[in-house]
């Protein structure tokens, strides 16, 4: 069964604190049944060859396996193995599989991206371009420019014939360079060439998958985070507490191992918009929820939008959006530290291979959300259905003022709202005494169950706390023996 998250909502001004409790999470079933005191990775083999075998994988595609990362949870003594598929010790740099295995030697968890048939769909086994002349054509793709001729520093060969150049004016360092398959959509895998390229302005470290029949460029990942975003930073709760500051790479490498903006767990963001695999920010004006404005970062994921308080909040979405989509991820990666991570059931689209099940499911935020006003709300379906928050715009009070004459320590005026539901007071300069509602269930003065001080309540004005049940509830207890104004 799977169970129903708890959410805790925090209002603070204009956007929204979530947090999850992971008390309640799903139990993550073992993948396989029987206990065993072999080394993990062979058990991780094991498995892989049987359940490859039900993938289409044949032998030879599990034969040139190439260990990436071994590692242990020291909780709970999980060893995490990282696998890669080669052939012919070239190694196809997509084609991953991640392998936990529990301390008392099952699977917990497995998730790959290994090729069925691998030999039968790779283009060629020979490059038909040299490594240098790859990197000149990838060099113009990118537009830049050679200063003088590439010279070869070191020339280890072997099967990738691997090589380092000179940076020759494209690269602040040395290129390296080197065979290595790419698996395309297509289903293809092509022969290319790996390579590092560091661009002179700082401004990009490429690592680039070269066609080696082509010289066309297959793929390319930055390694350099050019995220930022002007926000109301932790622990600053409401423009009330500070001001607003530019946040630079704040994804936190274990919770968000690609970036704020990654859905596919590869190097590199997918959107440059307030999207990405923990949440989807963007506004609903309209109150359809069915998707709105999120503004756009651009390819550097620069994210500094304007506020300007004195005016309406429409003219300044962009940046209540960014503010909405920073805390969201923020929160998501914090609680991801405390155990609320993907087998807990959290709110992620992609579950990069660490959960058996669960996924697709990340926080769709909207940011002044037009079904509401002065309030917020979060509905939490089961693990795998994506959570909706609804971010609602605070109105100014309706200059009701409500003077307190005793007692002397909290006398004054102060500024009061009516309520968003029911009839509208018609009187004015209404005076009574207060009596604080006692119902002696839990948090006794939240008037969520009928109250055993009834007779004191009636006739004056009754004063309620916040609790759990809804302000409709707590009218409707204070209304069975007073006049609740």
């Amino acid at each position: 069964m799977r169970n129903r998250r708890v959410v805790i909502l925090i209002s603070l001004g204009w956007f929204l604190a979530v947090v999850a409790a992971p008390g309640q999470a799903r139990r993550v079933g073992f993948l396989t049944s029987e206990p065993s005191s072999r080394d993990p990775m062979d058990i991780a083999m094991d498995f892989l060859r049987k359940e490859g075998a039900r993938r289409g994988l044949v032998e030879t595609d599990l034969a040139g396996v190439t260990l990436l990362s071994r590692s242990v949870t020291k909780q709970n003594q999980t060893t995490h193995i990282y696998l890669r598929q080669s052939l012919g010790s070239i190694e196809v740099v997509n084609a991953n599989a991640n392998i936990s295995v529990s301390r008392e030697g099952r699977v917990i968890t497995e998730d790959g991206s290994f090729v069925a048939d691998l030999a039968r769909k790779i283009n060629t086994r020979s490059p038909k371009i040299s490594a240098d002349e790859a990197i000149v054509r990838a060099a113009r793709q990118l537009g830049l420019s050679l200063s003088g001729e590439l010279t070869p520093l070191e020339a280890s060969g072997g099967v990738t014939k691997a090589a380092v150049f000179s940076g020759d004016g494209i690269s602040l360092d040395p290129i390296p360079v080197h065979l290595a398959y790419y698996a395309v959509d297509s289903g293809e895998v092509r022969l290319s060439w790996d390579m590092v390229v560091r661009t002179t302005d700082q401004k990009h470290w490429w690592n680039l998958w070269v066609d080696a029949s082509s010289g066309d460029i297959l793929d390319k990942s930055d390694w350099i985070a050019h995220d930022a975003y002007d926000v109301l930073a932790i622990p600053l709760e409401s423009p009330d507490d500070g001001k607003r500051t530019i946040v630079t790479n704040a994804a936190n490498p274990l919770a968000s191992p690609f970036g704020w903006h990654d859905t596919n767990g590869a190097a590199g963001a997918e959107f440059t918009l307030t999207r990405g695999n923990n949440v989807w920010a963007q506004e609903d004006a309209d109150a359809n929820n069915t998707g709105g404005f999120s503004p756009d970062g651009g390819p550097g994921l620069v994210f500094q939008f304007p506020i300007d308080f004195t005016r309406d909040p429409s003219t300044y979405q962009s940046a209540s959006i960014t503010n909405l989509f920073y805390w969201n991820n923020i929160l998501h990666d914090i609680h991801y530290q405390y155990g609320f991570d993907e087998s807990s059931g959290n709110f992620q689209l992609n579950n990069y291979g660490r959960a058996n099940s669960g996924g697709g499911d990340p926080v769709l935020a909207d940011a002044q959300d037009g079904s509401g006003t002065n309030n917020a709300n979060f509905a939490t379906p089961p693990d795998g259905f994506a959570g909706r928050m609804q971010m609602f715009i605070w109105t100014p009070p309706n200059d009701t003022i409500l003077i307190v004459n005793s007692p002397r320590r909290i006398a004054g005026s102060y500024e009061a709202s009516i309520a968003e539901f029911g009839p509208r007071l018609t009187a004015t300069g209404i005076t009574d005494d207060v009596v604080l509602v006692n119902d002696s269930t839990g948090t006794s003065s939240d008037g969520c169950e009928a109250l055993t001080n009834a007779s004191a309540v009636s006739g004056n004005i009754a004063i309620v706390d916040r609790g759990t049940c809804t302000f409709v509830t707590k009218v409707r207890n204070a209304q069975k023996r007073a006049r609740s104004r």
